[in-house]
C-alpha cells in the first residue's frame, strides 16, 4: 500500500492538472468571454448590447452552448419563438443529454405550432428528467392534446403532485379521466378542486359530466342535475352546462325543465348536437311537429359538416399535412360548428406554415372579421 501511495498521488495529480486546465481554457475561450460580457450587459439592463455580445460568441467559438442558450433564452423573452427554437436547437445538438434545453427547445416548438417535433422533444426532455413533475406534467399535456389519454394520465398525476395547484395540468387530467371513462378518478380530482375553488365552474361540469357516464339511477340523475344546474349557473355563456342540466332534467321525466335548459343553451351554441338533439327528442314528446321538424333540420346539416370534417381530416392525413386547400376547408368547418378557437388554432398554423400565401391571408382576415376585435377588459366572452 505504501509503494501505491506515490504513484495514486501523481495520477490524483495529473488528473487535477488536466482539470484545471481544461477549466482554465474553457474560461479563457473567446465563447465564454462573451457569454459572461452578455450577462453582464443583461445585468445592467442593456438587452441589446448582451444580444450583440452572444452573436458575437456564437461566431467566433461556435461551439460554446451557452451563447445559444442565453440568446434563445433573451428571443424567446422577446417574443421571437421561431429564432428562440432554432437556437435552443442548436445547443441540444452540443449539450444533447441536456432535459433542460430539450425543455426549452419543446416549448417554443409548442408556441410556433410545431406540435410534431414539441412532442418529439418533451419526450426526450421527459426521458432525461424522470423525477421533475414540471417536466413529465408537460409531456402529458401534449399527450392529452394528441388524445393519447391513457398515457398522459400518469404523467398528468405527477405533474400535479409535484405542482398541485396548476390549473391546466389539473383540467387535462379531468378531461383525460373522462376520456377514458375513469370516472371515480374524475369525481376525486374535481372534489379535490372544488375544496379549494368552491364554485368553479370547470370542475362542476366534470363532475356533471361523470354521473351522465355513470348508470342514471336517482341518486345519480339527482347529482348530476345538482352539479350541471350550479355550473350553468355559474358559468351561463357555456353552451356545455345547459346541455347536460337539459340531459339530467329529460332523464327525470322533467320535460318543460329540460326545453328551457336546451333553450338556453341553443342561444349560446345553435350548433351543439347535444342540444339539438334533446330539443329534438323534447319537442317530440310534446307533440310540438313544427319545432321537432325545425331542429331535426337543423340537426341533420350539423351533423354533414361533422361528417364532412371527417372526411377532410382524413384527406389531410392521407396528404401528409401538405394540402392547404384541405387545411383551409377544415377550419371553415370548424368556425361553422361553433368551434372557433379551434379555428383559430388551425388559422395560426397555417400562417406559420405559409405565411406567404395569398389564400391562407384571405382566410385569416376573414376569420379575424368574424369573430371581431377582443372583448375589452373585464367584458364577457363572445
Amino acid at each position: 500500500m505504501k509503494k501505491l501511495l506515490p504513484l495514486l498521488i501523481i495520477f490524483i495529480g495529473a488528473g487535477a492538472a488536466v482539470y484545471l486546465g481544461w477549466s482554465i481554457r474553457q474560461t479563457i475561450r473567446p465563447g465564454a468571454r462573451r457569454h459572461q460580457a452578455g450577462i453582464d450587459r443583461l445585468a445592467q439592463k442593456q438587452p441589446q448590447e448582451a444580444l450583440s455580445e452572444w452573436i458575437s460568441g456564437i461566431k467566433e467559438d461556435p461551439g460554446y452552448e451557452p451563447n445559444y442558450t442565453s440568446l434563445g433564452d433573451l428571443y424567446s423573452e422577446l417574443n421571437k419563438h421561431d429564432d428562440a427554437a432554432i437556437l435552443y436547437r442548436r445547443a441540444v445538438k452540443l449539450k444533447p443529454n441536456d432535459g433542460q434545453l430539450f425543455t426549452r427547445l419543446s416549448r417554443e416548438e409548442h408556441l410556433t405550432a410545431n406540435e410534431n417535433s414539441a412532442y418529439e422533444d418533451a419526450k426526450r426532455a421527459a426521458e432525461l428528467l424522470p423525477d421533475d413533475a414540471t417536466v413529465q406534467g408537460r409531456l402529458g399535456l401534449l399527450e392529452e392534446g394528441r388524445g393519447k389519454y391513457g398515457a398522459a394520465i400518469p404523467l398528468l398525476r405527477r405533474g400535479v403532485q409535484g405542482r398541485p395547484g396548476t390549473r391546466d395540468l389539473v383540467f387535462a387530467l379531468l378531461r383525460s379521466e373522462l376520456q377514458s371513462s375513469d370516472f371515480a378518478g374524475t369525481q376525486r380530482d374535481a372534489l379535490a378542486w372544488l375544496a379549494k375553488h368552491p364554485g368553479d365552474s370547470e370542475a362542476l361540469l366534470a363532475m356533471a359530466k361523470a354521473y351522465s357516464g355513470q348508470p342514471h339511477t336517482p341518486e345519480n340523475v339527482r347529482l348530476g342535475t345538482q352539479y350541471s344546474e350550479q355550473a350553468a349557473r355559474a358559468a351561463p355563456d357555456n353552451a356545455e352546462g345547459w346541455a347536460y342540466l337539459g340531459k339530467f332534467h329529460m332523464d327525470a321525466n322533467r320535460i318543460p325543465e329540460a326545453i328551457t335548459a336546451f333553450k338556453r343553451g341553443y342561444e349560446v351554441q345553435p350548433y351543439s348536437t347535444i342540444i339539438l338533439h334533446g330539443l329534438v327528442s323534447c319537442y317530440a314528446r310534446t307533440g310540438q311537429t313544427a319545432l321537432r321538424q325545425k331542429m331535426a333540420k337543423e340537426l341533420q346539416v350539423v351533423n354533414a359538416r361533422y361528417d364532412r370534417i371527417s372526411v377532410v381530416n382524413e384527406i389531410i392525413h392521407q396528404s401528409g399535412g401538405k394540402d392547404i386547400d384541405a387545411d383551409l376547408e377544415l377550419s371553415r368547418l370548424e368556425v361553422q360548428v361553433g368551434n372557433i378557437a379551434t379555428a383559430g388554432k388551425l388559422y395560426r398554423q397555417l400562417l406559420n406554415a405559409y405565411p406567404d400565401n395569398p389564400k391562407v391571408k384571405e382566410a385569416v382576415v376573414a376569420y379575424l372579421r368574424y369573430i371581431g376585435p377582443p372583448p375589452p377588459s373585464g367584458a364577457k366572452p363572445r
